[in-house]
């Protein structure tokens, strides 16, 4: 009735009065129109991104072959078994926290600079310094070094993947199709591999010296 002001009624909210032209007089301020859900137009809850997970421990890492270091070459097929010398010639034999002072001392090799290259390597001696494994008619020894070309080539080689697919194998600088190896017997090589040379015996695994 005239001058009582509206009632609310339960359930819904009351809607304000129309304010001009436009409205159609229904008293809404969507003219035509429901109002708008809160609801369904309330912006998406934000959402945080997840953290990265944490990288997966690595293994510590081996000894590298760096001008300086001291190492022993470990035979990847043969553990416990490592190149050392004796008698001034190189082969593989067991060598071990527990060998003699003087095994251990055979076994262990001072990583220079290759001598024909500094790209690659060279292994002197450490209880005969100035000596370096070398090849000569692809048998490995342990030889002073005479300031020579061929001495410097025959005394470098190459590091490169296993030929195994992991460690280190070495390749001879002046006979790139050879690798450094040891044989049926031990011996010290640089051998084809192939015909009874397996890439095992040519893949070695660098260790800190004894």
């Amino acid at each position: 009735m005239p001058g009582l002001s509206p009632q609310a009624v339960p359930g819904l909210s009351p809607q304000p009065a129309s304010t001009g032209a436009g409205t159609g007089g229904s008293g809404s301020a969507y003219p035509g129109t429901a109002p708008p859900n809160p609801a369904t137009n309330a912006p998406p809850p934000a959402t945080s991104t997840p953290a990265a997970p944490s990288p997966a421990p690595t293994a510590p890492a081996r000894p590298a072959l760096l001008p300086g270091a001291r190492i022993g070459l470990e035979v990847a097929s043969l553990p416990g078994q490592r190149v050392r010398h004796a008698n001034f010639q190189a082969h593989v034999a067991p060598v071990d926290a527990a060998s003699s002072t003087g095994t251990k001392a055979d076994a262990a090799f001072i990583v220079r600079s290759g001598l024909a290259s500094g790209s690659c390597v060279s292994f002197e001696s450490v209880n005969f310094p100035g000596h370096y494994l070398r090849h000569s008619e692809f048998r490995v020894f342990l030889h002073r070094a005479d300031g020579s070309a061929l001495f410097r080539a025959d005394a470098t080689f190459c590091p490169v993947t296993g030929l195994g697919g992991t460690h280190t194998s070495l390749q001879s600088y002046n006979y790139p199709s050879r690798y450094l190896r040891h044989d049926t017997h031990k011996q010290m090589r640089v051998s084809l591999i192939g015909d009874g040379a397996s890439s095992s015996s040519a893949t070695f695994v660098v260790r800190p010296a004894l």
